[in-house]
């Protein structure tokens, strides 16, 4: 499969990267259950709509990560514990992928016809 193969020589590369303090603490910090937290609350008391949005699918992000990622593991309370959580099944198998596109793709869709239909009821109401 193209996939398979695309990713096989991906590799090679992926392990330097990776080793890099840098590259895992600026993972650890977009995957911080604590930090997707302070969002949260920055987003509520100043009532900012996008970051809300924002955190909603950073949460959802974090979650499916903890139970996909047998490689590359997470610290998801980070900077309290650098303790990692392996997953159960490893994100680079085919079925996963096919169904983590669609479930973006879908997502995609509702949140740009939610907009687009804000849109033309605001544009309808000043209109009238």
């Amino acid at each position: 499969m193209w996939l398979q193969g695309s990713f096989q020589l991906a590799q090679p590369w992926l392990p330097q990267l990776f080793r890099q303090p840098d590259m895992w603490t600026l993972d650890s910090m977009m995957h911080s259950i604590p930090i997707w937290l302070c969002l949260a609350g920055i987003g509520l008391f100043f009532r900012i709509e996008w970051l809300k949005w924002l955190v909603i699918g950073g949460f959802f992000h974090i979650m499916i990560d903890i139970f996909t990622h047998k490689q590359f593991i997470d610290a998801y309370i980070w900077p309290v514990s650098k303790r990692t959580i392996p997953g159960i099944v490893d994100y680079h198998t085919p079925v996963f992928m096919a169904f983590d596109g669609v479930a973006i793709f879908l997502a995609l869709v509702y949140g740009v016809s939610r907009w687009g239909l804000k849109k033309l009821y605001m544009f309808r109401k000043s209109a009238s």
